[in-house]
């Protein structure tokens, strides 16, 4: 873990994208890369569930969208570095 920890906090100005930051995966994604330093796109579907969830930051950007929306995703990651798809699957 820790190369990877030491990887991710040598470039701050990179932009990383995360899907599904309301879920478990994606808001734990979110806050270890805050963490870092690293400023994130939070990607939700409901904005006020991302209030609930993620914590308030001025690393956080949060872009309500639809991640099943082919238009949405390539606008959202036109400038991508890294993205994280964090969408839990409905069942």
């Amino acid at each position: 873990m820790e190369a990877s920890k030491d990887r991710l906090s040598k470039d701050t100005s990179q932009t990383y994208v995360v899907f599904g930051t309301t879920g478990s995966l994606g808001a734990a994604t979110v806050r270890r890369l805050v963490a870092l330093g690293i400023s994130t796109r939070a990607v939700v579907r409901s904005s006020d569930r991302a209030g609930q969830v993620l914590p308030k930051h001025s690393r956080i950007a949060i872009e309500a969208d639809d991640a099943m929306n082919a238009e949405s995703v390539r606008a959202l990651c036109h400038d991508a570095d890294t993205i994280y798809h964090c969408v839990n699957v409905p069942y």
